[in-house]
């Protein structure tokens, strides 16, 4: 008999999913297959993620009509050749081990039914209407019915609302284009393509922390989420169907505007506000930039390197960045680079704080802010330490010290202390260690680690192997008083706490760099005032002249934004590394350069590392 329906409890972040399932039944602790030869699905319930709602165009009425998403639903099966499953959180949220379901593009769906072909459910998400992922002749979404029309409104508010039609385009901000209606169907629908990714399983990209917004009429959906961590692991990526780990969304949109009292958002909302969402990979590796780098390393200078992770990346107006590279998966010891890491966390911070703030209906009086921010988010950051910090007593360097960081407005939204932003820049504009301490001080280990984590810029369950670990660690605050807390890395005979991989470094300074692009539309790192104050600090350390590939004057380049770092290894070599942002000369191509583990200080020694980076560009931009 088949297994009844149950619901999966995560206690690690209260991850909460009902679960049914077909052609599977319970087997002491496992769900094995009833019948060999059917398929067997895993049927996976998410809340309501979306709000549509009027745009108002006049006086701001007391309610505003809107229309909330349905249920969201990922049916996955199980691979053929296995027999079941076992019956544990863990296993049963392995989605990486099961396969994604979409929707046949050619075939009607079974009478009476919407995402249920031949009797097999399918992946359906709620946009607030019926989004269907199909793969048939070429990646394209299919919307096959319009909300809130024929019986189909979601919810009270919904009821009674008259919905227009699609429009011929959507352009600006929103991350899809109407491209042509499909006849044959009732109610009309429509179908929307993105840039062609490999013939697997579709992939919707997020735009980032950007909240998008498509005006149909006189109707706007807004939508304010990213890319789900566990659902990029199937290679399904539904930025803006799911919230952030494919838990409980928190939705931008309000149903209505309050006259009085006032709302406090749940620990869960405060719990994903908290840390960053996780950051697309925006880089693909190039076969021409590939070639340009291979002819580069062939050369004299090329030859003199060895050990030394580089990582190239040509910035492009759209997404994604094409990028070359040597040993860009090793975690190294890299100094003050991981200066660059604080700032950003400082910045991520920054929004969590006022988003808080903001997502009260009536905000908190300023005198009540950090208070506030101290009692809901001290307990987050202790409870979701990450894997190296649990267990350990930190004292006082695991939370934000929220005054030394924050001052409150009269609005009650924070911004950074004059102090603050003194020491920040100082660190970044001058290289300063003892400002760099008072930055980590005032962060705190438990952010700065459990934000790198939650944005996917670190693995807390990869460090055992530093060759492969691809990450960015930074629990230590430059001689400044905090224990540090240290990881294993390549190029020292003991564990560090500022390491990271040239590729994740390349990573966040590729958000900044194509987000400086003139006329992009690129996702940001954190936020457009956040990302034009970072790139502003990277650009005063250049012209502090706190820079490296440069100092050879004889290349092609011009030095924009960098962030350098200089050390002594435990063996007593001193290494340099560099993350910079460059201008090749003759064409005005903006690039990312990432270098880490070159020994010495001198013009001489760091030259054969800038020759390298020039020719890869003149190889590239004139093969």
């Amino acid at each position: 008999m088949t297994a009844d329906p149950f619901t999966i409890l995560r206690v690690e972040d209260m991850l909460l999913l009902p679960v049914s399932v077909i052609n599977l039944e319970r087997d002491g602790s496992r769900l094995v297959r009833e019948n060999a030869d059917e398929p067997a699905v895993l049927l996976f319930g998410l809340p309501p993620q979306h709000v549509g709602e009027s745009d108002v165009r006049d006086a701001f009425p007391p309610t505003v009509p809107a229309v909330s998403a349905g249920t969201s639903r990922l049916a996955l099966l199980l691979p053929d050749g296995e027999d079941g499953i076992d019956l544990a959180s863990e296993a049963l949220l392995a989605w990486e081990l099961l396969q994604n379901t979409s929707v046949p593009v050619s075939i009607p769906p079974d009478d009476g039914e919407i995402s249920v072909f031949s009797g097999l459910p399918r992946t359906a998400i709620e946009f607030p209407a019926p989004l269907l992922l199909g793969t048939e002749g070429g990646q394209r979404m299919v919307l096959r019915a319009r909300p809130g029309v024929q019986g189909r409104a979601r919810t009270a508010v919904a009821r009674g609302v008259e919905f227009p039609s699609p429009p011929p385009t959507t352009r600006g901000s929103c991350p899809f284009r109407a491209v042509g209606r499909t006849a044959g169907r009732p109610g009309g629908s429509w179908s929307s393509r993105r840039r062609s990714r490999p013939p697997t399983i579709p992939r919707i990209r997020s735009r980032g922390r950007r909240a998008a917004s498509c005006t149909w009429t006189r109707w706007m959906w807004n939508h304010r989420t990213t890319t789900a961590r566990t659902l990029a692991r199937t290679g399904l990526t539904v930025g803006h169907m799911t919230g952030r780990t494919a838990r409980t969304a928190r939705t931008t949109a309000r149903m209505t505007v309050p006259t009085a009292g006032r709302t406090v958002p749940t620990t869960e909302e405060a719990a994903m506000g908290l840390f960053p969402e996780i950051k697309d990979d925006l880089l693909e590796r190039d076969a021409g930039l590939d070639k340009a780098f291979h002819a580069a390393k062939e050369t004299p200078s090329g030859q003199a390197l060895g050990s030394e992770p580089v990582v190239v990346v040509a910035l492009n107006q759209q997404e994604p960045h094409f990028f070359t590279g040597q040993l860009e998966l090793e975690v190294h010891y890299s100094a003050s680079l991981l200066k660059a890491t604080a700032m950003w966390a400082a910045h991520e911070l920054l929004r969590a704080a006022n988003e808080l703030v903001d997502s009260f209906d009536a905000r908190p009086p300023p005198a009540d802010v950090i208070t506030m921010l101290r009692d809901t988010f001290n307990p987050l950051i202790d409870a979701q330490r990450v894997a190296q910090l649990r267990g350990v007593d930190m004292g006082n360097t695991l939370l934000p010290r929220w005054d030394d960081v924050f001052d409150v407005r009269a609005d009650s939204f924070v911004e950074f202390t004059p102090a603050f932003s003194d020491k920040l820049s100082d660190a970044i504009a001058n290289g300063s260690n003892t400002s760099a301490g008072t930055v980590i001080h005032g962060l705190g280990f438990g952010y700065l680690t459990k934000a790198a984590a939650s944005a996917g810029f670190f693995d807390d369950s990869a460090t055992g192997s530093p060759e492969t670990a691809d990450g960015m660690w930074l629990c230590g605050d430059f001689a400044n008083g905090f224990t540090p807390r240290r990881i294993p890395c390549v190029n020292d005979t003991g564990p560090v706490a500022q390491a990271t991989s040239a590729r994740q470094m390349a990573r966040l300074f590729t958000f900044l760099g194509g987000r400086s692009l003139a006329g992009a539309q690129n996702t940001p790192l954190v936020d457009g005032d956040s990302d034009e104050a970072m790139l502003a600090l990277l650009r005063q350390a250049v012209l502090n002249r706190h820079s490296m590939l440069d100092q050879d004057t004889t290349v092609n380049f011009d030095m924009v934004f960098s962030k350098v770092g200089q050390g002594p290894l435990n063996t007593g070599a001193v290494v340099c590394s560099e993350a910079a942002i460059i201008d090749e000369r003759s064409t005005g191509r903006r690039f990312v350069a990432v270098f880490q583990n070159r020994v010495g200080t001198t013009s001489a020694q760091l030259k054969p590392v800038s020759q390298l980076v020039d020719t890869t560009l003149v190889n590239f931009l004139f093969p």
